[in-house]
């Protein structure tokens, strides 16, 4: 046999020295933000070197929003159509840019409430990954809002941002006979850590409190009329979760801390975690363990919607909406603090295929849930005011949009003037225990 004198290196052996790297189908798009995501190929020493930067310099791009193409190709460089040096390399990145203005119509779900939203966006502005989107929406519990929203992307980083918006927006809140009008300014930075992803958010807001109706208790009228809300808040939120909406693996943490008082006549300092750990078991079984805590310190009277609110069909279930707590003639006063848990059995329908889409998309759940509300620090308090529910039902994610359960569930332990559900409780949103 002969000898065969080429000699196959593995990839992380192979030298390479890129020469250029061609950037095709840019229009608008500047070319220090071009340089900012490519310059990194350069310093590629070898090919898996070179294929691991084109790689992340690819994800950069299709997340900076200027692209809705990226398609890349790696060539021996060559000089008259002949290769020079089998060790050179141009890669060539073939981009399709956005338009410069695109609108849809898309659908927002919260808990048992469905939005439709409006919006213009002008992406890409001035080059470098700035939008400017401007937003209208309105609910079925008789919401509607406008915002304008421009987006600064900072070290030609998409994720770093400096968020300015302003809004206004209006909403009926039923379970505390009140509507809110809110108009004013924000303006929020947002980048990533090893911890997850940080939002540091600073907002001047004009509220108007309003009563529905003249049989609204005296404990809600007293938080009726004007104020002006000033406020920083920090959200952290790492999301390990193999899906958002029914996930079987994975963890969740976000927190918030939020000071009011800058000014305004609203000074409060509240406080929020919120953990959930879900672990696959046997059989496409899952176990789902949550908790959820808050704390409200107020310094002067608050705005009424900056208390938390407990209860509902994808939280503390076999309760109204917001029906736990301080009740006034029906109506929820809200409460300055809580802690809650929750565990879920997640099992897949006996009569379905464990492994389809469908059975990952439906299945059934065992839950019990607890809360406790008032002074949380003091065990005694604690107990004296928890609550309780258990029961099953179905639990279905819907595309990823909403997750929604029917259930029938049994309260274990209320308190007086508490609206309980005893049986069958339907639900639809995005935020569950």
């Amino acid at each position: 046999m002969p000898n065969d004198p080429t000699v196959k290196l593995p990839f992380n052996e192979t030298p390479v020295k890129v020469e250029n790297v061609h950037v095709t189908g840019v229009k608008r798009t500047s070319s220090k933000q071009l340089l900012a995501n490519l310059k990194l190929i350069f310093d590629a020493t070898n090919f898996e070197q070179l294929v691991s930067q084109i790689k992340k310099s690819k994800d950069t791009l299709s997340r900076t929003g200027i692209f809705k193409k990226v398609d890349v190709y790696i060539d021996v460089h060559s000089k008259g159509g002949h290769a020079v040096d089998k060790t050179k390399y141009d890669v060539t990145f073939d981009v399709v840019e956005e338009k410069f203005v695109k609108g849809g119509v898309s659908s927002l779900v919260g808990t048992n409430e469905g939005s439709l939203l409006f919006n213009l966006n002008f992406p890409n502005l001035f080059g470098c990954g700035e939008s400017l989107t401007f937003d209208y929406s309105f609910g079925s519990k008789n919401t509607s809002g406008f915002g304008s929203h421009l987006k600064l992307p900072l070290f030609y980083n998409p994720d770093w941002n400096v968020l300015l918006s302003t809004l206004k927006y209006g909403r009926d809140f039923a379970w505390n006979g009140t509507r809110e009008k809110t108009v004013g300014p924000s303006i929020s930075l947002e980048f990533p850590s090893f911890v997850g992803q940080h939002s540091l958010k600073y907002e001047g807001f004009w509220n108007l409190t309003e009563c529905l109706d003249s049989e609204v208790s005296l404990g809600i009228r007293e938080f009726a009329g004007h104020r002006f809300k000033s406020a920083i808040s920090h959200t952290l939120k790492r999301d390990l979760r193999d899906n958002p909406i029914l996930p079987t693996n994975g963890s969740l943490l976000q927190t918030k801390q939020e000071i009011a008082g800058f000014g305004g006549d609203v000074k409060f300092l509240k406080q929020s975690l919120d953990f959930h750990y879900i672990k696959s078991l046997f059989f496409n079984t899952a176990l789902h363990f949550s908790m959820s805590t808050g704390f409200l310190k107020n310094f002067d009277k608050p705005s009424l919607n900056d208390r938390f609110y407990l209860g509902g069909p994808l939280t503390l279930r076999g309760f109204t909406l917001n029906g736990a707590g301080n009740q006034e003639n029906g109506h929820s006063l809200g409460i300055e603090s809580y802690a809650g848990a929750s565990v879920n059995f997640y099992t897949p329908l006996p009569f379905l295929n464990g492994d389809s889409n469908f059975s990952r998309a439906l299945k059934l759940h065992y839950f019990a849930n607890f809360a406790s509300v008032g002074n949380i620090t003091k065990m005694a308090s604690l107990w004296d005011n928890l609550r309780g529910t258990c029961g099953l039902g179905l639990v279905m994610n819907l595309s990823n949009m909403a997750r929604i359960e029917m259930n029938y569930c049994l309260p274990l332990r209320a308190k007086h003037g508490d609206r309980i559900v005893h049986g069958f409780q339907f639900g639809i949103g995005m935020d569950y225990w």
